[in-house]
């Protein structure tokens, strides 16, 4: 007997009124979790994302990524009838997702005081830069900017040089896609217990200040402010830090327990290093640490990087090459675990990445609306 796809929300109905990343990519983990999302979008020209180059097929390359397994309707909700489609499609959700400033939805009629009087039981999700409410409640951003004002710019990039906008959007994703996702879980296993929606205050912001929490920790500890390059994690200490090879690429380097360190040392031929574990009394020594990180320049300088992966790819020592992004999707570890497939809409293969659900989830998929 063939076994059914690992889909525990089937049945339910998801409203989304969400752009451009976070909300888009919390209804996809909740498409993919077997959930009939409703994309509403602007009746002219849609989702800003579909004409954002570069493209994939006919559509941005951002919204085809974000957008499989969704349906798709133009609604205009300036208009009245186009707030009665959308409170017809509403009544019948059990959840609605926007991202809209505070007070937007309010004047649609579509806040979740007004929509929850006919529907009890729906979960109602905002995601915003700062919550409903706050001194920064009403200022725009975007990702850079709650990564900004929650500290997190301020502890990427070395300490001489200008905080690094890291190429992933951290306070998208780990304040706003990722926190909602799991609140709107939670919700829906809440409701099955008590009957009651609820809604959900999502702040992009917070979220990214809750994703300091390894970092914060040190910050409690010792009172002082997190600078770049400052913290284990950060490239303070040569054990964990990233070096360049004889062909300009670089490995990366975290032997942070002393049985990686000692076996690192090892494979580096330094055995005269072994002791300088992270915790050890060597390692206290700012002036040993100084030699010690000059010593693995010079060692990494003297071949290149495919013949650092040679020597280290059977060594249990936490030294990885740092990939390209054709490289990381090329390596034997995408292919095996089939994170890569392909969809067809209009004539064009569309590449997409499958989601770690941690289990095998849909099995056939429908491309972007």
């Amino acid at each position: 007997m063939k076994k059914r796809p690992y889909l525990p929300l089937e049945g339910i109905v998801v409203v989304d009124f969400s752009r451009f990343l976070p909300g888009p990519l919390c209804t996809l983990y909740l498409a993919e979790l077997g959930a009939r999302v409703v994309k509403i979008e602007e009746p002219t020209q849609g989702d800003y994302t579909r004409h954002i180059p570069p493209l994939l097929g006919h559509h941005g390359s951002y919204f085809t990524m974000l957008n499989r397994d969704k349906e798709s309707i133009g609604v205009n909700l300036k208009a009245d009838e186009g707030q009665e489609v959308a409170r017809r499609l509403i009544s019948k959700a059990d959840v609605l997702i926007e991202n809209f400033r505070p007070g937007v939805m309010k004047k649609l009629g579509l806040d979740y005081e007004t929509l929850s009087h006919r529907s009890p039981r729906l979960i109602y999700c905002s995601i915003t830069g700062f919550g409903q409410e706050g001194p920064w409640s009403h200022l725009a951003g975007h990702d850079p900017n709650y990564a900004a004002l929650s500290g997190i710019l301020d502890t990427i990039g070395s300490h001489d040089a200008p905080p690094t906008f890291p190429g992933v959007q951290i306070a998208d994703l780990c304040g706003g896609t990722f926190p909602a996702a799991i609140a709107i879980l939670g919700a829906l296993l809440y409701r099955e217990r008590s009957g009651e929606g609820t809604f959900l205050d999502i702040s992009m912001t917070d979220g990214s200040i809750a994703a300091m929490i390894m970092l914060l920790g040190a910050h409690f500890a010792t009172g002082r402010d997190l600078k770049r390059g400052s913290e284990y994690v950060t490239g303070k200490i040569p054990q964990c830090s990233a070096y360049r090879t004889a062909d300009n690429r670089y490995m990366a380097v975290v032997a942070l327990e002393e049985k990686f360190w000692r076996r690192f040392c090892k494979v580096m031929g330094i055995p005269e290093w072994k002791d300088c574990f992270i915790d050890s009394e060597k390692a206290q020594d700012p002036d040993k640490l100084k030699v010690l990180r000059q010593t693995l320049e010079r060692r990494f300088a003297e071949k290149p990087l495919k013949e650092w992966v040679k020597i280290f790819e059977k060594e249990d020592a936490c030294a990885s090459p740092i990939l390209t992004t054709t490289e990381a999707l090329n390596s034997s570890h995408v292919k095996h675990r089939e994170l890569i497939f392909y969809l067809e809409k209009d004539g064009f293969k569309i590449p997409q990445v499958a989601l770690p659900t941690g289990r095998k989830g849909r099995t056939t998929h429908t491309p972007p609306p």
